[in-house]
């Protein structure tokens, strides 16, 4: 018989220190609480044992409680490997804790935790929770390919000419800069910018950060910002170049630059993030990640 019960920030650090993500830590959940009514800090025991955890940000205005309520992804993270009837209770316990308000989760890639993640999407759907899928892309780089090696024909081609724009690649440059790259990429496309620069500030002081500018002719055109959210994999939050470069072929440079940071930083995984939603269709986005070699994934997104 799974019980569930609420502890505190510290508690929780204590019991599960390697969650699947920075995303589900105390530190992370802490420094966005203002943007939820109350986040509660739960424990699944099987008997006195506890066995798995979750963070959960709850809104009384929507009657929505969230994990994760500011962050990519969520869910429960587990102290060993739980059997799916396990899963079952645990979210069956969930629900009944947090009721009357409905429950959202959106869980992270499967290769962040494979069996893990596998079983919360299996017992999510068995329990009758609504699903909506959104396309992800990632690389697998544990044989280690070259870049190259997976690029299309025509990529191939686009990076020879990038190639001939001779771009200065700087690595870890201030934030300040590879940010406002990011930013009049988003404006020069009409595209919201989710994160202000205090917002990516804040975030570095708990989740490790990357920064990867181009420059051309002494001027920033393109960046990337990343993130380590977990040991071993890379995580893409922003890329972007300017207008002013087009025809240049910014985006292939910068694809090459992200992918051999992760391989030299000897990372399993590096995941690029959605490409495309029901609700934010980008099939152009999708087309170009898989054009430079990224596999398709999926990321859920459970309500009930």
């Amino acid at each position: 018989m799974i019980a569930v019960s609420e502890i505190s920030p510290e508690e929780y650090c204590r019991l599960f220190p390697e969650p699947v993500s920075a995303y589900s830590t105390p530190a992370f959940c802490k420094l966005n609480s203002w943007k939820v009514s109350d986040v509660k800090y739960l424990c699944f025991s099987s008997g006195d044992d506890p066995v798995a955890g979750i963070i959960v940000g709850v809104n009384r205005e929507s009657r929505l409680a969230c994990s994760p309520f500011s962050a990519p992804f969520g869910g429960v993270d587990v102290l060993r490997e739980l059997r799916v009837e396990e899963v079952l209770e645990i979210y069956e316990a969930l629900r009944a804790y947090i009721a009357p308000y409905r429950l959202r989760i959106v869980l992270p890639p499967d290769f962040y935790s494979p069996s893990n993640i596998v079983r919360q999407a299996y017992a999510l759907n068995a329990l009758g929770a609504s699903a909506t899928i959104w396309l992800n892309h990632s690389y697998n780089l544990q044989g280690r390919p070259a870049f190259e090696t997976l690029l299309s024909d025509k990529m191939r081609q686009h990076l020879r000419r990038a190639r001939r724009s001779a771009y200065e690649v700087i690595r870890n440059p201030e934030l300040e800069e590879a940010y406002e790259v990011i930013r009049r990429n988003r404006e020069e496309r009409g595209y919201p910018l989710a994160m202000s620069l205090e917002d990516m500030r804040d975030t570095a002081s708990v989740i490790p950060q990357e920064y990867i500018v181009l420059r051309h002719e002494g001027l920033a055109v393109a960046a990337a910002i990343s993130y380590r959210p977990a040991p071993g994999i890379t995580q893409l939050i922003y890329w972007g170049h300017l207008a002013e470069c087009k025809g240049k072929y910014p985006m292939i440079a910068l694809a090459r630059e992200v992918y051999d940071r992760a391989l030299e930083s000897s990372c399993n995984f590096l995941d690029l993030g959605p490409s495309t939603s029901a609700a934010n269709p980008n099939d152009s986005l999708a087309a170009f990640k898989e054009s430079v070699g990224a596999k398709p994934d999926l990321k859920y997104i459970f309500e009930m």
